[in-house]
């Protein structure tokens, strides 16, 4: 009885949870936009004196300093052998920029060794748990490998420790981490394993000359800053906005200063300018702070380069719920976008109709059809005329870095964000060559930083219809033996395993067993990726097509309920605010309600679906032990 009891409070706290939860959506003054943390792990070891020999590390965490908002926390550590924090955790405002500037100067390359294991654990040391408050970022920058030790065994246990005991912690603590391989002698294998599985950003870099630029991609992986799109060398600053943040990056050689000019056509340089324009330059780029701007069209008097940027203190923004930085082929995702007026919403039909909100993307020099984002209630919109405006993206067909930039234009309001989204191939790959002795040697790797390897599984369905489960040889690695009777015919490896995101993909890959040596082949995803398994019970279908159509009358019902609140509200001269508070509190009920259902449903299908992976890989070891 007493447990049943627990059970019960524990149910109401979750429930009444959800209501707070539901609520801070619905109220935009409860809902508060979390603190941007940012944490620069920098290698100094001594192998830095080639990949890095002008110390370009430097100006590019100036950059970073730079470009950090006011409102932002962040910190720097070094590392070799051991880990030190080189500009200490704090909050980024003038005094703190002035200070990480300064201590910038001290970073060096006569460091030993490259113990990454220990600069995660000193610099994230008090991040023991997730904190919705704040935005968890590292920036880790290495050109080596984990190398602790004289010991190879002792590496490769710390490098062991860091993808099975720190990489889960962070993970759960809500950190995402971005890195910067500076080498082709870097553990690529570690750094887009731990990038991947946290959603960060992996850049790999041949030479220090492309620092800054990474630098300012991560950067905007991790911080949330408003910016006005530059189109011919022009931006537009209209009178919402404080200040703004040029960056000018400049080509190497370049001797004309670079210049910007106003809307009245006064012309500004480092040489000559007033107080109120800070300039900074440090050869590769300049960066200018203007207060108080003169509203209208600016332009910048140098050279067009597509990393320029224009930062602005506003408070008129445009928020973009977060977006993802690693996707694989087949996979789609939502944007979300809204304009903020001093943290609220903006929901007047009026001032919403001047502006476009759209999505463009570029994949290297093609551009992909634009993308309207509409506030309708339609498709993956929610509410119409909520002030949020939806578009679906996805289904994409080709592998590599796509730039993306979301834009809210009007004729004297202009805002935009910059991403960079990668999207991956295939996660696994089908090698076939003859074997010595005999038959065809069949072998399929994945990739460990897009498939978790310790769920993976692995069949092979011959073309006698006989199924054989692959012995696992390595971490990455399945690899069997099949005989010479099943030359000329094709066999099909079925590979079953679950993604970071917490996806499950089941990818289907055949190849004919030819006389002589096959080739590797990759598979492409688009019509082979199957999520949540691919043989469903037939009781879970119904029980899902249950919830979906349940979730969304009751999503019906509360745009009724929405409507209603609307027409009533037109109806009346003066808003009755109590009555229209106690709305807000309904629908909030009505949200928690139905995710506390949508949970234990969800809860009852996981079960479901584990006990029958679990029967079904009994099956597969008895024809496995008949073969």
């Amino acid at each position: 009885m007493p447990e049943a009891v627990y059970t019960i409070s524990k149910f109401k706290l979750a429930l009444l949870s959800m209501v707070v939860l539901a609520l801070s959506f619905a109220n935009p003054v409860l809902a508060k936009e979390p603190v941007t943390e940012v944490r620069v792990l920098i290698d100094v070891s001594g192998s830095m004196k080639k990949t890095d020999p002008k110390n370009l590390r430097i100006p590019a965490l100036k950059l970073l300093v730079g470009l950090m908002p006011e409102d932002a926390r962040a910190g720097v550590w070094t590392f070799a052998q051991y880990a030190n924090m080189q500009v200490p955790f704090g909050n980024t405002n003038k005094r703190w920029k002035k200070m990480a500037r300064a201590k910038a100067q001290y970073i060096h390359s006569r460091g030993q060794r490259t113990h990454i294991e220990e600069v995660l654990k000193r610099a994230t040391v008090d991040w023991q748990k997730r904190n919705y408050r704040t935005r968890r970022n590292i920036i880790l920058l290495t050109d080596g490998v984990v190398d602790m030790s004289r010991s190879a065994k002792a590496n490769k246990a710390s490098r062991e420790r860091i993808l099975k005991k720190i990489l889960p912690k962070l993970k759960q603590a809500g950190v995402k981490i971005h890195t910067i391989a500076l080498s082709k002698n870097t553990d690529e294998e570690l750094l887009r394993t731990i990038s991947m599985a946290t959603d960060g950003g992996f850049v790999q870099v041949d030479t220090a000359e492309e620092l800054e630029r990474m630098f300012l991609r991560l950067f905007e992986k991790s911080a949330r800053v408003d910016t006005v799109p530059i189109l011919e060398n022009k931006f537009k600053v209209d009178k919402g906005i404080r200040d703004f943040t040029v960056l000018i990056f400049r080509a190497p050689g370049e001797t004309k200063p670079a210049a910007i000019i106003s809307p009245s056509g006064k012309r500004y340089t480092q040489k000559q300018r007033p107080r109120s324009i800070v300039w900074h330059n440090e050869g590769s780029y300049d960066l200018v702070t203007v207060t108080n701007p003169e509203p209208g069209e600016w332009k910048l008097d140098t050279r067009v380069d597509p990393d320029n940027r224009v930062m602005v203190v506003t408070n008129l923004s445009l928020k973009v719920d977060t977006l993802p930085n690693n996707m694989m082929l087949g996979d789609e995702f939502v944007v979300k976008v809204r304009l903020l007026q001093d943290g609220r919403t903006i929901t007047d039909p009026k001032l919403l109709s001047l502006i476009d909100f759209t999505v463009h993307m570029k994949l290297k020099d093609s551009s992909l059809p634009v993308v309207k984002l509409m506030d309708n209630g339609k498709d993956k919109d929610t509410f119409a005329k909520d002030g949020v405006y939806t578009g679906s993206i996805g289904h994409f067909t080709k592998p590599g870095i796509y730039a993306m930039a979301i834009r809210g234009l009007g004729e004297t309001f202009n805002r935009e964000v910059k991403h960079r989204l990668e999207v991956r191939g295939s996660p696994a790959r089908l090698d076939v060559e003859e074997a010595k002795g005999g038959g065809f040697k069949t072998k399929i790797i994945i990739d460990p930083s897009m498939l978790r390897p310790e769920t993976v599984s692995i069949q092979l369905k011959l073309p006698d219809g006989k199924a054989v489960i692959i012995p696992q040889v390595s971490e990455t690695e399945w690899l069997t033996t099949l005989p010479q009777q099943y030359a000329e015919q094709e066999i099909t490896a079925i590979v079953a395993g679950t993604r970071y995101s917490g996806k499950e993909l089941r990818q289907n890959m055949s190849q004919k067993l030819g006389v002589g040596k096959g080739k590797p082949m990759l598979v492409k995803l688009p019509e082979e990726i199957i999520n949540n398994s691919a043989s469903k019970d037939t009781a879970v279908d119904k029980l899902m097509d249950k919830v979906a159509n349940g979730m969304n009358d009751a999503r019906d019902g509360i745009k009724d309920k929405m409507n209603d609140i609307s027409q009533d509200s037109a109806t009346k001269e003066k808003a009755d605010d109590e009555k229209s508070g106690m709305d807000w509190v309904n629908v909030g009920v009505i949200f928690a309600v139905i995710n506390g259902a949508g949970i234990a449903l969800l809860i009852y299908i996981i079960r479901k679906l584990r006990k029958r992976r679990a029967k079904k890989q009994g099956n597969d070891e008895e024809v496995t032990a008949e073969l």
